[in-house]
């Protein structure tokens, strides 16, 4: 093991989006060395399914060795450690989980089972698992629970205990400095600017923040909205009908795939609204935060453990206390400067260096022979 730093192999099964950010964020502040071995972002399920087999292939061709292998959540890493070179096989294996097939509902949705089950065992695989957040953590175990409590017979005794203990807490990092060094993007002169920056899926609940806009727009209040943020191929119809409907009120709308343009977005918004349903994280809000807007968060997910003492400064209780706290925020522009200390709150605890010398010490930790778990 080098004395100035551990070597670890890093996979990388869907080698896009916050996935991607993710790595290279850690790659770039960590002390350690990672080298990553990754498969583009598409089919995830079979990602889920066969990329052991890939990477397991790739490893067994490597030159060098690692100290640690960190595992994204769509590595099986049970299957990984079955089909690993001998050499490779007592190497621990961090995994780090950004989404949850575990707490897929399986009433509604049986295929889903064999991804759940391939997670369950992947985790138990493990010796180690980072979560973003103690909400992350606690789907996570109430998935586990719920799918042990599908097994007809043959479950070993305190096996959820067993998955509970893997689990450590690592947010995702925000880039601090490149978003101050990032110039808003030039507006005209005008009405506040609300953003939107969460993913377009129905998981986020876009459905409440139009909904939200629309009794704005009817009782004649001014604004102006950003929305940006990853689209997928078929996203809620909710989001054409905002567009047609707020088209003279539009700066920014679509997917900004060029990071500098989408942080000279941000950097132009007054508040950011988030309204999501089911989140591990809510790091698009957090980006936007310290990028200047005033977060308007729900008291639900991981956003008490966020926001923390400032939660009932930034949050509404129910979609009326959202339409007031909006309003609100859009009429009074000092009310929005009160976010101020917040945003370095959040700078100070979620820039890259601070989550990065996090993951360092957990990594050291697990490379030393004396603090490996007992796998699962």
């Amino acid at each position: 093991m080098d004395t100035h730093g551990l070597s670890i192999l890093a996979l990388s099964p869907y080698h896009g989006g916050p996935r991607r950010q993710f790595l290279e964020g850690l790659t770039a502040h960590s002390r350690h060395s990672l080298f990553a071995l990754t498969l583009p972002p598409r089919t995830w399920p079979w990602r889920l399914r066969g990329s052991a087999l890939h990477f397991a292939a790739e490893i067994a061709r490597l030159k060098r060795k690692a100290d640690l292998i960190l595992a994204d959540d769509l590595v099986d890493v049970a299957r990984l450690r079955a089909l690993l070179p001998t050499p490779w096989r007592t190497v621990p294996v961090l995994q780090y989980f950004h989404d949850d097939m575990l707490g897929a509902d399986l009433k509604d949705n049986p295929r889903d089972e064999p991804l759940a089950l391939a997670q369950l065992y992947s985790l138990l695989a493990a010796d180690r698992a980072l979560v973003a957040s103690q909400h992350h953590r606690d789907c996570l175990l109430e998935g586990v629970r719920r799918l042990i409590d599908s097994f007809p017979d043959a479950v070993p005794a305190r096996l959820a205990d067993a998955a509970a203990h893997k689990f450590l807490l690592l947010p995702p990092g925000v880039d601090v400095a490149a978003i101050h060094r990032t110039e808003p993007r030039h507006v005209p002169p005008g009405p506040p600017i609300i953003l939107w920056n969460n993913p377009w899926t129905d998981s986020q609940n876009p459905q409440l923040f139009f909904e939200t806009l629309y009794h704005l727009d009817e009782e004649g209040i001014a604004f102006r909205l950003i929305a940006v943020g990853a689209a997928v191929r078929k996203y809620p119809d909710v989001f054409q009908e905002a567009r047609q409907r707020f088209a003279s009120r539009v700066l920014q709308f679509g997917y900004l795939p060029d990071r500098d343009r989408y942080l000279a977005s941000i950097r132009a918004a007054d508040i950011v609204v988030n309204t999501a349903a089911r989140e591990w994280f809510p790091l698009a809000t957090v980006e936007a935060a310290i990028a200047g807007a005033a977060p308007v968060v729900s008291r639900q997910l991981a956003n008490p453990e966020v926001f923390a003492d400032a939660l009932p400064q930034v949050s509404y209780r129910g979609p009326v206390d959202l339409r007031r706290r909006l309003a609100r925020l859009l009429a009074r522009p000092a009310e929005r400067q009160l976010a101020e200390p917040i945003r370095q709150s959040l700078a100070a605890r979620f820039d890259w260096p601070q989550v990065a010398a996090r993951f360092d010490q957990v990594a050291q930790d697990l490379a030393r022979p004396d603090a490996r778990n007992v796998r699962g």
